[in-house]
């Protein structure tokens, strides 16, 4: 089971590479429920960064799509930190 879900994140991670939808618009598809159910104060200010951050405190309450895309979006902004085209 554990595998699955490692293939089914590598598959959700090529995909959203694939796609001109950036991950933003992932994650708040995926989390806008969740958001709006853990963090309203922050959807309601309009404020995606702190409803992302609040999202991510909270992550073991979010729905299981929206956390694997909270996690995605993680390792995407991680892997494009590290990438040598972002370096000045």
């Amino acid at each position: 089971m554990r595998r699955l879900s490692k293939i089914a994140r590598l598959a959700m991670l090529i995909a959203a590479a694939a796609m001109p939808a950036s991950a933003e618009d992932i994650g708040k598809k995926a989390c806008m429920a969740d958001a709006k159910r853990l963090c309203p104060a922050q959807v309601k200010a309009m404020d995606r960064k702190g409803a992302e951050a609040c999202l991510y405190q909270k992550i073991n309450e979010t729905t299981p799509h929206c956390h694997e895309t909270i996690l995605l979006i993680r390792e995407q902004r991680a892997q494009a930190a590290k990438s040598p085209s972002n370096k000045q």
